[in-house]
């Protein structure tokens, strides 16, 4: 993936070799459009939630085969699956350039936060606690 956002030449993009500070980091992340999070040690990481949070759109590897709690990862509706061997991401990245997904970075956000802050989302996951255990 750092290939392919590196030969973008069409859009703006931070080099992604570059080291830079955590606060240029997160000043970066409020301006950003769309977000890349490529699996790292895990399908899940603190990249998903800092797009999540800064309203952008989440651009991931698709999470069909991982069920989380909470869940934030429905495909074109709170996130932009990519293929896993990244052969779609030229074309999705054009998308995201004409405001074909600007819906999904505000389906994230309010997903997010409903499950984020206030006495609602302690009492989903309670219900969710529950209703695993009358599972087993």
């Amino acid at each position: 993936m750092l290939e392919l956002i590196m030969n973008l030449r069409d859009i703006t993009h931070p080099d992604v070799y570059k080291k830079i500070s955590r606060e240029e980091y997160l000043e970066e992340l409020k301006h950003s459009k769309s977000i890349a999070s490529p699996f790292g040690w895990g399908e899940c990481c603190l990249r998903d939630f800092e797009a999540f949070y800064n309203r952008a759109i989440l651009l991931k590897p698709s999470m069909e085969h991982c069920v989380t709690y909470p869940d934030l990862y429905k495909p074109f509706e709170t996130y932009i699956p990519i293929n896993w061997d990244f052969s779609d991401f030229e074309n999705i990245i054009k998308e995201v350039q004409i405001g074909k997904y600007d819906y999904v970075a505000i389906n994230g956000q309010q997903n997010y936060q409903k499950y984020r802050i206030g006495i609602n989302a302690r009492k989903l996951f309670a219900e969710h606690v529950v209703d695993q255990l009358q599972i087993s």
